[in-house]
């Protein structure tokens, strides 16, 4: 319950008038209370206030009602909602009044603050119930109101979604790419230096028994910029839109793998440019299917280009060089490339080398290779993680070239579980930082560490937050004034309030709650193979042992309780929750609805009160009546006009 000082519980006991409201809004760095706008008239043919009414000060609330977060029954958040009609006369709050103050007062995500409270001693005393945000607005002509509705702070936990990569917790580890270590066979390009005739001659033509060449020039020039003494010199001839080279080389096996290497370098040679790119592709003979290209190449740089096939069939093939397209205009436009180095070897095997992670390391979450992703177990560009060795690898059949810290591998570490909750509140704008949430949270600390904590990418902020609650079996809510607080479930305990009175409340009677009853819990934890987020694989979840109560089942039929959350990452945990929850709701417990009319004491949800019930009246006169004293946990809170109700848990039979 809220501070009542300086009031005490008998004045609380004393029904007020009436209950007092206070609604306001957060505007321009300050709170302005509704009932206090001051708008003067008038406002001729107003059909709420007739043709009478001419402005002057008005009461602009005209309905609130607030439902209260706080520990509930079940492990996950509960969020405080609200509702408010105002009185908008005039037009004055609407959001295209041509000059009116207050027509950008009620928005989304306008923060709002409810108060509750009653006169008292002839002083009005209030108790702040929610402070969160406002929802979509609607405004109504005819009835010259505006319709509001939002949530508690719990709002912007729902509205933010996790994005990758703040969607796990952990660190990262930057390594320089090392290249797959190869064997190969044979050469099928059997130029001696790449790229010269043979034997060379004054006009270093190429080898006039390979390429053949249309619309260009592809001849042999002594130059040592590639690594050989000469290279090739394709250019184009400005005269067509393509130039291209062709040689005889090699044939392949069907199955086998085989690489093509080279160098290349883009040079322009004439005043005007063609802006073309060059093309290195690989055919079949005869059917003239492309089995290999790279394509798009424009470096000005000497680059290496390596390209990596498996042979589609058994054939022989013939290489092209291509540059394309080119533009034929006047003076002709050229473009010049160097190639050399040219290599075609058969690969006979290939390794690829291990990372050793940090010792902090308790697996790898994602991984980007020249700021390329690379997902776990892809055949084609995959990554693998060895657990017991902590080192990080490709897949052999993944083609690794070298680099300099170009391969960053994210992984997970050991995160305590109030540092996530608190980086939760950062990531939905609550807080600045870590530090900060946490010391705004009023916690217990479960002293739980999660070895691997992700989230999947777009799972609300609030998902996240629940998921925690299910692996701790704690409650999180925001407080009356937007405290946020993470606790166990609360437990019985002395009267925080009594209600002395059988008159000072309104019990409808007792009902037992056979819908909260699970007498069989079923917890799935993480995968205990590697780690994948992919759904359409088989999955190998952690399961706890059987939980179940039998005699619970005869009584009231199979009630089964299913979670699935990954936080739950050792069979420990698992088998010690499903027990805690069986124990907690095998057996139905008994509620009560009473109501408080015109009494606006400050209750809080888990809070323990107790209160009269009436059984009977007195069958004689002179004789006591049947009167039974109860007490239970506050589970719902639900405030609306002059009455307000609250669902009870009974402790006391």
């Amino acid at each position: 319950m809220q501070p009542i000082s300086p009031l005490t519980q008998t004045d609380l006991l004393a029904k007020v008038k009436q209950i007092r409201y206070k609604f306001e809004l957060y505007v321009d760095g300050a709170w302005v209370d509704v009932n206090e706008i001051v708008e003067t008239g008038p406002f001729y043919g107003d059909p709420y206030y007739g043709e009478a009414f001419y402005g002057g000060t008005i009461s602009l609330l005209k309905s609130v009602s607030v439902k209260l977060g706080g520990a509930g029954a079940s492990p996950d958040p509960v969020a405080g909602s609200w509702s408010a009609e105002v009185q908008n006369p005039g037009g004055i709050f609407h959001p295209f009044h041509p000059t009116s103050a207050y027509k950008t007062y009620f928005r989304v995500g306008r923060k709002v603050r409810i108060s509750v409270g009653g006169v008292f001693g002839g002083a009005v005393h209030y108790w702040q119930r929610l402070i969160g945000y406002m929802g979509a607005p609607t405004f109504n002509h005819a009835a010259k109101t505006v319709t509001l509705k939002g949530l508690d702070f719990m709002k912007p936990l729902a509205d933010t979604a996790l994005r990758s990569p703040a969607n796990y917790w952990g660190a990262s580890a930057t390594f320089s790419s090392v290249e797959t270590a190869k064997t190969f066979g044979a050469e099928k390009y059997v130029e001696n230096d790449a790229l010269l005739c043979q034997p060379p001659g004054n006009d270093l033509d190429v080898d006039p028994v390979g390429w053949e060449t249309l619309h260009g020039v592809f001849i042999s020039e002594e130059e040592t910029g590639g690594g050989s003494d000469f290279v090739g010199h394709l250019e184009t001839s400005g005269d067509y839109g393509w130039t291209s080279s062709e040689k005889v080389v090699g044939s392949i096996v069907n199955g086998k793998v085989y690489e093509i290497s080279f160098k290349y370098q883009r040079r322009v040679f004439a005043p005007y440019d063609s802006g073309a790119s060059l093309t290195l592709s690989l055919h079949e003979i005869g059917t003239n299917k492309v089995v290999a290209q790279a394509e798009g190449l424009a470096s000005a740089a000497w680059t290496t280009v390596k390209i990596h096939f498996t042979a589609p069939c058994s054939c022989n093939t013939y290489m092209k060089l291509l540059i394309s397209p080119t533009i034929i205009d006047t003076p002709p436009y050229i473009t010049v490339y160097y190639i050399d180095q040219l290599t075609f070897r058969e690969v006979t095997a290939r390794v690829n080398t291990r990372y050793v992670m940090p010792a902090a390391c308790n697996g790898v979450y994602y991984v980007t290779l020249d700021g390329v992703p690379l997902w776990y177990g892809d055949n084609n560009a995959g990554w693998l993680y060895d657990e017991a060795n902590k080192t990080f690898y490709f897949n052999d059949n993944v083609w690794v070239e070298t680099g300099t810290n170009n391969l960053i591998v994210y992984y997970f570490t050991t995160q305590d579980i109030m540092d996530v909750l608190g980086d939760l509140l950062v990531t939905a704008g609550l807080y600045a930082s870590r530090a900060a949430a946490l010391a705004a949270l009023e916690y217990t600390d479960p002293n739980i560490g999660i070895p691997k904590v992700w989230f999947e990418a777009g799972t609300p902020t609030l998902d996240a937050v629940r998921r925690i609650c299910e692996r701790c079996n704690y409650r999180f809510w925001f407080a009356y004034d937007g405290t946020p607080t993470f606790k166990p479930a609360p437990t019985a305990t002395s009267p925080v309030f009594t209600f002395s009175l059988p008159g000072q409340v309104r019990d409808p009677g007792v009902r037992q709650d056979l819908a909260e009853i699970r007498n069989r819990i079923v917890i799935e934890g993480m995968e205990r193979g590697a780690f994948s987020t992919a759904k359409d694989k088989k999955t190998s979840r952690l399961v706890c042992a059987a939980t179940y109560d039998q005699p619970s089942i005869d009584a009231y039929l199979e009630r089964a309780f299913p979670i699935t959350n990954d936080l739950f990452q050792d069979q420990a945990s698992l088998d010690a929750m499903a027990a805690a929850l069986l124990a907690a709701f095998k057996d139905p417990k008994w509620y009560t609805e009473i109501k408080t009319p015109f009494n606006p004491v400050p209750l809080e949800l888990g809070d323990t009160i107790a209160w009269p019930v009436e059984l009977a009246v007195a069958p004689v006169p002179g004789e006591e009546p049947v009167i039974v004293d109860l007490a239970g946990i506050i589970r719902d809170i639900d405030i609306s006009g002059g009455e307000i109700i609250y669902a009870c848990q009974i402790i006391t039979a």
